[in-house]
């Protein structure tokens, strides 16, 4: 199984390998390689609770039929979890180092998955290596630029929140900030009542939006109307599907400091008290002075946009140094 990839990046990989046969001199590589190889960086690590994740429990998930496929699923397992998510340099070590430990990574994996499926003669094993193949060519044969969607979840690149028992896709990966979707479908139609132990998260809506946003300890009606909803830490919060069309919940959650998608495990359910918060009549809840934008919020019309309450939250209370955000 070959990996398919752009010009773009194959010329980097070569200026890699390059580099490492020549005792990893940098003489090659300018600052436009640099700038690319940091593109392609961050849309690998996008994958860590994508494909990376569900791949390796997939893998996990089928039975050994030796002990030398049981090597090769042990490897590929392995060679996934090493793929951490270090700090992605801004000069040629984007290139010599993370790109190329990403792209030895993935072969690895791809190779692990073909010998296991020989020795094992386990068609799955076999699927599972091609899925894995083609997602990751998404990212090696674009230009830099990896585009994603938010109509659903892939298969083998989605992610199971512990304890709240929803699906998360990742979007977007970015050094400070990363972007993500909750897919509310089948059991899971609603976002459980939960905090975070750290760290900022903003819940965004968009068209058609039919349901009730919690925070804290009000609730506020959302109904056909897109919102932002800035949640700071151990603060619960979550989404009620009032209507019948599937849902999905785009988030923003803080890079810096959780190591990405940390934010996860950081995560613990919160007891279901839906019915006893009280309603909030506009666009902001005053128990904790946090702003809620929203253009269909029940709300007096002030001099602006109608139907917008605008407030700003104080320096103090944007829980800077707790966010990780830049």
């Amino acid at each position: 199984m070959n990996l398919k990839m752009d010009p773009v990046y194959e010329q980097l990989i070569k200026k890699a390998n390059r580099s490492h046969e020549n005792n990893r001199s940098p003489a090659e590589i300018d600052q436009h390689d640099v700038c690319r190889a940091r593109l392609y960086c961050y849309a690998f690590r996008a994958q860590m609770i994508g494909t990376f994740h569900a791949t390796r429990l997939t893998i996990q998930g089928r039975p050994p039929a030796g002990a030398l496929s049981n090597a090769y699923q042990n490897r590929a397992v392995e060679t996934l979890d090493d793929l951490a998510m270090d700090a992605v340099p801004a000069d040629f070590r984007a290139v010599i180092s993370t790109l190329y430990r990403y792209h030895r990574g993935v072969l690895r994996v791809i190779q692990c998955t073909e010998r296991d499926c020989r020795e094992s003669q386990d068609t799955e094993i076999g699927k599972i290596g091609r899925r894995f193949c083609e997602i990751i060519e998404q990212i090696t044969t674009s230009c830099g630029i990896a585009l994603t969607q938010d109509t659903e979840a892939p298969p083998q690149v989605s992610f199971v929140v512990p304890n709240l028992g929803i699906i998360i896709a990742p979007l977007v990966y970015g050094k400070n900030h990363s972007w993500g979707l909750a897919f509310l479908a089948g059991e899971a139609h609603d976002v459980p009542t939960h905090r975070h132990q750290h760290g900022v998260e903003i819940h965004l809506g968009f068209n058609p939006t039919h349901g009730v946003t919690v925070l804290e300890d009000c609730r506020a009606s959302v109904e056909e109307g897109g919102y932002a909803m800035p949640i700071p830490p151990m603060v619960d919060h979550g989404w009620v599907n009032t209507g019948d069309a599937i849902y999905h919940v785009p988030f923003i959650f803080g890079s810096l400091i959780h190591g990405g998608w940390g934010v996860f495990w950081t995560s613990s359910r919160s007891p279901d008290r839906l019915k006893s918060y009280r309603w909030s009549s506009g666009t902001a809840f005053r128990s904790i002075r946090w702003s809620i934008w929203s253009a269909r919020f029940r709300g007096p019309k002030q001099k602006g946009l109608p139907g917008i309450r605008r407030s700003s939250p104080t320096p103090s209370q944007t829980v800077r140094e707790a966010a990780g955000w830049n």
